[in-house]
C-alpha cells in the first residue's frame, strides 16, 4: 500500500481539524463528516476514534458500531490497552440498542447492501449491526440477477436472512448472413436451405 502523500496527509489534519472544532462545539454530525473524510484520506486510528464516537453522538449508532469493529480489526496491534478496552465497552453499549441480524447468499462475492449501502461482500465474517426498523436488503454480483428484500429487524437478535441469486439468462447470439447474389441460399450446418438475408439466434460454438 502506497504511503499517502505530505499534500494528502495535511488535507487529512485540515479536515481532523476540522472535526474536533466541530465535535467541541457540539455539531457532532458535521464532526463525523470531517473525521470520515480525514480517515478516508490518511487512515489512521486517532481519527477513526473519533469518528467512532462522533458517530455515536450524532445519532448514528450503527455506523459508530462499524468503525469501532474497524478499529479493533485494523489497529488492534497498534492502539492501546485503554482505546481497546474502550472500543470493547462501546460496542457492548451499542450492541444493546441495534438490530443484529447475519445475511447469507447462495454464491460467494456478493455485495451485501442495505438500504442502497454497501455493507459488505459475502460470505460475512458475523452478523451485521443496523437500526431496528424496516430495511431493503440487497445482494448484487455481475452475470446474477440482483435479489432484493424487504425485512423488519427488532432490537437484539434476528432471524438470518438468506439472499438467493439466480444467474442472468444470457440470450444466444444471432447469426446475419447476406450476400449480394441475388437468388442466393445459405444452409447452416447441413439443414434446410434457405434464402438470404437470413437473421437467426444459434448456439455459442463452430457452424458451417
Amino acid at each position: 500500500q502506497e504511503e499517502p502523500s505530505a499534500t494528502v496527509e495535511e488535507e487529512a489534519r485540515r479536515f481532523f481539524d476540522e472535526g474536533m472544532a466541530d465535535a467541541a462545539s457540539g455539531h457532532y454530525a458535521e464532526a463525523a463528516l470531517a473525521f470520515e473524510t480525514s480517515y478516508n484520506l490518511y487512515p489512521h486510528p486517532g481519527t477513526l476514534k473519533n469518528l467512532a464516537l462522533s458517530q455515536s453522538a450524532a445519532g448514528r449508532p450503527a455506523d459508530a458500531y462499524r468503525s469501532w469493529t474497524e478499529l479493533l480489526e485494523r489497529f488492534r496491534q497498534v492502539v492501546s490497552d485503554e482505546t481497546r478496552a474502550e472500543a470493547d465497552r462501546q460496542m457492548v453499549e451499542l450492541d444493546l440498542v441495534l438490530a443484529s441480524v447475519a445475511f447469507s447468499t447462495n454464491v460467494d462475492g456478493a455485495a451485501i447492501l442495505v438500504d442502497r449501502r454497501r455493507l459488505g461482500t459475502a460470505p460475512l465474517s458475523g452478523p451485521l449491526r443496523v437500526a431496528p426498523g424496516q430495511h431493503v436488503v440487497e445482494a448484487r454480483l455481475d452475470g446474477y440477477e440482483d435479489v432484493r428484500a424487504s425485512v423488519l429487524l427488532s432490537q437484539g437478535r434476528n432471524p438470518s436472512v438468506e439472499l438467493l441469486l439466480v444467474a442472468r439468462e444470457v440470450p444466444p447470439p444471432v447469426l446475419r448472413i447476406e450476400t449480394g447474389t441475388a437468388g442466393a441460399m445459405v444452409s447452416i450446418d447441413g439443414g434446410t436451405s434457405e434464402s438470404l438475408p437470413l437473421s437467426c439466434d444459434i448456439e455459442p460454438g463452430l457452424h458451417e
